[in-house]
């Protein structure tokens, strides 16, 4: 059973789904003026920054050395759908509550 804190779960739930509240909402028209009806924009880049700390603040050293990497490692290109071996911290390792929050940043890129 995954034990994570109600104040946490909906604190993060909050920011995945409402990513305008956290990242502010802005108020675009069409290009044509003042014709059509506004819509609201939200940032996905903020709602992706926040889940990411997130779930780097909730790793160990350890498991958070394994799970980054340097911007020009040779791992960020290892994107092949083939069984072998790879760098990195699987899922096995973390806790429910890590689990959680990994699959809240892979929510957060994929929406």
């Amino acid at each position: 059973m995954c034990l994570v804190k109600r104040r946490s779960f909906l604190s993060l739930s909050a920011t995945i789904l409402g990513g305008g509240l956290v990242a502010g909402k802005t108020t675009h028209s069409l290009q044509n003026g003042d014709q059509g009806a506004p819509y609201n924009h939200v940032h996905a880049v903020s709602v992706m920054t926040e889940t990411a700390n997130r779930f780097l603040a909730a790793l160990s050293s350890e498991q958070r050395a394994k799970a980054t990497f340097q911007f020009n490692d040779d791992e960020r290109m290892n994107w092949h759908f083939i069984p072998k071996e790879r760098k990195g911290l699987t899922l096995r390792e973390m806790s429910p509550y890590q689990r959680h929050l990994a699959s809240a940043l892979l929510a957060a890129g994929l929406s």
